[in-house]
């Protein structure tokens, strides 16, 4: 007997510890898998239907470039790629510190109701718990370190896309172009800092200095119509759709969030009344199975209302609703006597404005990019694929 009492107690405990560090392990795995196909789910869906409101100037043919603008894209959609995959990973930290807490739950739950004459899920559920709290632990503290090394890799992103859409475009770029993009990437990244509590300040810094810059290289280069056409379409037409495409996303995750927890509330009801129901004719399997499931719709429901707090999405949403709004009134500025005025016709308008211009908006960018690192330095996760 006590050779039984030993093995249960040593099997329980293996069990319940290599339980919570294997839940961790293909929780986390899963989660990028996942993220793979949403982030192809999502691209598939973008709209190519500019807000209402949105001026569209017909970009001119660059078939002379195609070539070295196909190799410019396919570069920032490598250092792109390098962001997200940091971005998944830290949600997959995050993902898998959440699943482990959710399992030692349900084990626990198990431990108090159907199973609670059981020594076995006793010792389970207690070194379950004990390795919950040690891969959690450990998987906030990747997740850290992933989050800054992920907001330093989409903040070169910006940067090289900006330098794309505005540099590449509107200057001629000259001479060993990779090469100088290369260099370009090197001193980004050496500006950006890797420590989490200067991050940001330095980002900024380097976005004052980039705004700066390339106001003098497109005031030097005077660029044509055809040029100008290319610009608005490829960056404030662009972008202006992907705040847009990017609210509706976080709409139906809400919605979506709003029928789960319905959901877990009418299942916790009807497993409450249950338990009633049996308490009262005295069959105790049932109560302690319906009290088991009303157990894992709270704790469902806990660890949805935990994400959602922790998640930037209502940040986010006010977020790309106001840049929508000052894109607008940028573009309504820029009507008077701006870029648009000078695309729609008005051949008066100044190199001087077009500059204004150009720099408003990539200033409205860079501010962006700032508030949407310190949203995300400071709240838990960020789900979004893009």
């Amino acid at each position: 007997m006590a050779e039984n009492q030993i093995v249960e107690i040593v099997v329980g405990i293996l069990a319940g510890t290599a339980g919570a560090f294997t839940l961790g392990a293909l929780s986390a795995a899963i989660t990028i898998r996942r993220r793979v196909g949403l982030f192809a789910r999502i691209k598939h869906e973008r709209s190519s239907t500019p807000p209402a409101w949105l001026m569209t100037f017909s970009p001119a043919e660059r078939s002379a470039h195609k070539q070295r603008d196909k190799a410019m894209r396919q570069l920032l959609a490598s250092v792109h790629a390098e962001a997200k995959a940091f971005q998944d990973r830290t949600l997959a930290q995050l993902v898998a510190a959440s699943a482990v807490l959710f399992g030692a739950l349900v084990v626990t739950a198990l431990g108090v109701t159907l199973w609670r004459d059981s020594n076995f899920i006793h010792f389970a559920s207690s070194s379950f718990d004990l390795a919950a709290l040690i891969v959690s632990f450990s998987a906030f503290r990747r997740s850290g370190r992933y989050r800054t090394a992920w907001l330093r890799r989409r903040a070169v992103a910006e940067f090289l896309r900006q330098w794309l859409t505005v540099d590449y475009l509107l200057t001629s770029p000259g001479p060993a172009l990779t090469h100088r993009v290369e260099c370009l990437l090197a001193e980004w990244e050496s500006a950006i800092t890797q420590d989490p509590q200067t991050l940001l300040a330095s980002t900024g810094v380097l976005a004052r200095k980039r705004i700066a810059d390339l106001g003098l290289a497109v005031a030097e280069a005077d660029p044509s119509d055809d040029d100008l056409r290319s610009y608005w379409s490829v960056r404030p037409h662009r972008q202006a759709r992907w705040f847009e495409d990017s609210l509706e996303r976080l709409e139906r995750s809400h919605h979506n969030r709003g029928r789960f927890m319905a959901c877990t509330f009418v299942v916790a009801a009807i497993a409450g009344c249950v338990k009633l129901v049996a308490l009262t004719a005295h069959n105790d399997v049932v109560a302690n199975a319906a009290l088991f499931i009303f157990l894992i719709c709270v704790g469902l429901a806990g660890a949805s209302s935990s994400a959602y707090l922790g998640q930037n999405q209502r940040s986010l949403k006010h977020r790309y609703s106001q840049q929508l709004r000052a894109i607008e009134h940028w573009q309504d500025s820029s009507k008077q006597d701006g870029l648009a005025a000078r695309l729609s016709g008005n051949a008066s308008v100044r190199i001087s404005e077009i500059v204004r211009d150009i720099c408003a908006f990539e200033r409205l960018m860079m501010v962006e990019l700032l508030d949407w690192m310190a949203i995300t330095t400071d709240d838990a996760m960020e789900l979004a694929a893009s």
